[in-house]
């Protein structure tokens, strides 16, 4: 597992937990507001479909490291918290970023 300082976090992360699976797949990062509708779903739609759910990084700039599966999961293009670590953490306004490939 390597290990990057990333500036716009503010803080060190793990660097492959995202990963694409062939040279044609396109990353792509969410930076997010969590709205009052998605505060209290505890879920977000993303705008892409991601290729591998369980490769889906959620970091909260400043904060505590996010793990896909415990403290959040993503079903098709939507991402939820409710039920899961994630919910006692963030509210509305919170700024996160979400990084994933898709085909």
């Amino acid at each position: 597992m390597g290990v990057k300082f990333d500036p716009l976090l503010g803080r060190l992360r793990t660097s492959d937990d995202v990963i694409g699976t062939s040279p044609s797949d396109s990353f792509t990062r969410e930076d997010r507001e969590i709205t009052a509708l998605e505060d209290a779903n505890q879920a977000l739609t993303l705008v892409a479909t991601p290729l591998d759910p369980t490769k889906v990084s959620l970091d909260i700039p400043n904060g505590p490291v996010q793990i896909n599966g415990f403290d959040f999961e993503v079903i098709g293009n939507v991402l939820s918290w409710g039920g899961l670590a994630l919910e006692l953490t963030l509210e509305e306004g919170d700024k996160i970023v979400v990084e994933y490939f898709t085909a």
